[in-house]
């Protein structure tokens, strides 16, 4: 231990030094006009202020005739955060009239860094304009500008522990003796240091969650209207529609709503199921069941979106700790704790819940809810492979776990494929003994599969039957939204389209903050095809989903055919329910994450195989390398998909946090 915080020191001396030399540098290039500082205040001659008829304000300086090195501001501003941008006349446009612009910039009215700008001018400056044009209503009231203002040293505490826990891991996992050690579910160190990871990124969803939340992720028609009507024994919501609405004469087509001037929350509510005059919850009833309407019973407040989806969140990533775990510690033998620690930070980031954090609202706790269930549901039927005393009961509840996940979400009942060739299996194996008079369990176990998807198939068809007088209709066919769904149906044809969009569409690289811009790019399709605000496809936000190519590989070798039966069933499935996705509802970034989790699980348990078939130290350390580049460049993307999320939720709902986060990564700005 002595020797672990002997090295993990030195990474944090070295993150001290990156943080008072390089990280800090602007401070420093700032020295370089100290002795030339100019203030000025609307009572200075030079000053001029002037209102634009689009709202903007701006501030002429004019006569600087000086070397500027910094800009200072100091405002008034009654709202946490507003933009402006600089422009200026210098030695390489002094002759003429134009000035060029520099890019924006934010003022964090409660975060000092925020206040200076660093300007890298030619020559002397002739003069400069400060433009604000976003400032909320109030405008905010200069005080002061500075010239050649010193900017203030930003010493920050959490980036310092951040560089130095990120050397020292990335370094140590490459070179520790204890990573190249054999994985043992046994083994309470590297049990430790798994939950370890878990709690960090835990602390990372937590983060982007609230600082993404919005009014919708309070309160609801989901988390407040339904509960209400479910707590009363009623199936539709007490909000109705107004009588112009009934008059339409097809009100779920969008164009005919918009031309009768038909109010959104007004005459209807958006994105719920309108049906003979009744205003119905198509969004999974079991959540509200589960956990809101108890939360509202004992507590009498309602639970919001964002607190049941970080509970969500943290189960679903035990699971995936505890499946991953499990197959490895079955089907892959000799690998090591290195590769499973690779893939488990792979698996995290490629299932998208962190993309999933950035905008929690109705739309995405059945998400959540529904992988929560699968996930339980896969994780029981691998300990009925391990527990043999236990056989029947963990199948009995994994049947049941996956049963429960089409009452989140009804595109789920697709995730119980990926167990069918196991009970399949059983079954089969249950007749051969009957016909051969051995003993059996063919009746026991048919009741054991049966009996816990009957329990959730006839409440979920009484519940569909008494909304929509039909038992295989959850209500999307009647739903009030951007298309017109109740004729539209589902596109087989849009499926090649959907799946180029979902699972490979390249990601929009900017160089400003932060750095992924949201995409409505859609091939040339001759038809409709709804897309919204995508960042990028799976395989292209989780490039280990590329190995799944390998597929065909792994089929050579004629050893561990139960493990190939699980690689193509998981992959098989995930290819189906992105198919389906594309081919009922379209493309948005929320919809990856039904079946991200899916492909990124195959990839990792293709790879993981294909190294263990490389016989020498040089091609896997090679193969490792690139896991690792794999693993790096996930994390990243997948941080600032997340921050971007579908609407940018986090820069529009807490702006001071988002500035604060933007500047401790832009340092140089």
């Amino acid at each position: 231990m002595k020797d672990l915080l002997k090295r993990f020191y030195k990474f944090l001396i070295i993150a001290i030094v990156l943080e008072v030399t390089i990280f800090n540098f602007t401070s420093y290039y700032s020295l370089l006009g100290a002795n030339k500082q100019m203030n000025y205040t609307l009572e200075s001659e030079n000053i001029e202020k002037k209102y634009l008829d689009d709202g903007k304000i701006q501030f002429f300086i004019k006569n600087v005739n000086s070397k500027v090195y910094s800009l200072g501001l100091k405002f008034v501003a009654v709202f946490d955060t507003f933009e402006y941008k600089v422009y200026y006349k210098d030695q390489t446009n002094k002759n003429g009239d134009s000035y060029f612009g520099l890019s924006p910039k934010n003022y964090v009215r409660n975060y000092e860094a925020s206040h200076h700008e660093p300007l890298y001018l030619s020559g002397d400056t002739e003069g400069l304009v400060i433009e604000i044009y976003d400032y909320k209503v109030v405008e905010p009231a200069l005080e002061e500008i500075t010239l050649n203002s010193f900017i203030p040293f930003d010493i920050n505490i959490i980036r310092i522990i951040v560089v130095s826990i990120l050397l020292f891991f990335m370094v140590e996992l490459w070179k520790n003796p204890f990573f190249e050690e054999k994985y043992s579910l046994k083994n309470l160190k590297q049990e430790m240091l798994l939950i370890t990871i878990t709690a960090v990124f835990c602390l990372m969803c937590y983060y982007i969650a609230f600082n993404s939340a919005t009014e919708e992720s309070q309160e609801n028609f989901y988390n407040v209207d339904f509960v209400d009507s479910i707590s009363k024994g009623q199936l539709y919501l007490d909000t109705n529609v107004t009588d112009r609405f009934m008059e339409l004469e097809n009100p779920y087509d969008v164009s005919e709503r918009d031309s009768k001037g038909m109010i959104r929350d007004g005459d209807y509510k958006w994105d719920t199921a309108y049906y003979n005059g009744k205003t119905y919850v198509y969004f999974g009833i079991l959540p509200v069941i589960l956990f809101m309407v108890p939360f509202h019973f004992i507590t009498k407040k309602y639970l919001s979106c964002v607190g049941l989806g970080i509970l969500l969140v943290v189960l679903i990533m035990l699971l995936l700790k505890e499946i991953l775990t499990k197959l490895f510690s079955k089907y892959y033998k000799d690998i090591s704790f290195r590769a499973v620690v690779i893939s488990y930070m792979i698996m995290l980031m490629g299932s998208l819940i962190l993309d999933l954090c950035g905008m929690i609202r109705f739309y995405e706790i059945p998400i959540l809810s529904g992988m929560f269930f699968s996930l339980l549901g896969i994780n029981f039927i691998l300990n009925s492979r391990i527990e043999e005393k236990k056989k029947l009961f963990n199948m009995a509840l994994g049947c049941f776990s996956l049963a429960l996940s089409v009452a989140c979400r009804p595109n789920y009942v697709i995730s119980s494929f990926i167990i069918a060739p196991y009970l399949l299996y059983m079954f089969i194996n249950e007749v051969k003994l009957f016909k051969e008079k051995k003993k059996n369990k063919l009746i026991k176990t048919i009741l054991v599969i049966a009996i816990p998807y009957l329990l959730v198939a006839i409440p979920l068809m009484i519940y569909n039957y008494q909304r929509f007088g039909s038992i295989t209709e959850f209500g999307a066919k009647y739903q009030i939204t951007i298309a017109n769904m109740h004729d539209l149906g589902s596109r087989f044809f849009a499926i090649p389209i959907g799946l180029i969009i979902n699972l490979f569409g390249f990601p929009s690289i900017g160089l400003d903050f932060p750095f992924i811009r949201l995409v409505n790019d859609v091939p040339v399709f001759n038809g409709y095809y709804y897309i919204e605000n995508m960042n990028a496809g799976v395989f292209m936000l989780s490039p280990i989903c590329f190995m799944c190519f390998g597929f065909y590989k792994i089929f050579k070798d004629k050893q561990d055919k139960e493990l190939k039966i699980i690689i193509s069933t998981l992959l098989g499935t995930a290819i189906v329910m992105a198919a389906a996705s594309s081919a009922m509802a379209g493309s948005t970034q929320r919809y990856l994450a039904d079946y991200a989790w899916m492909f990124t699980l195959s990839g990792i348990l293709i790879s993981n195989y294909l190294l263990n078939l490389y016989k020498t130290k040089e091609a896997k350390k090679l193969f490792m390398r690139i896991l690792n580049g794999i693993a790096i460049y996930t994390i990243i993307i997948c941080f600032f998909a997340a921050i971007v999320s579908e609407s940018e939720f986090f820069k529009k709902s807490d702006g001071n946090d988002y500035y604060r986060l933007k500047y401790t990564i832009c340092f140089w700005e």
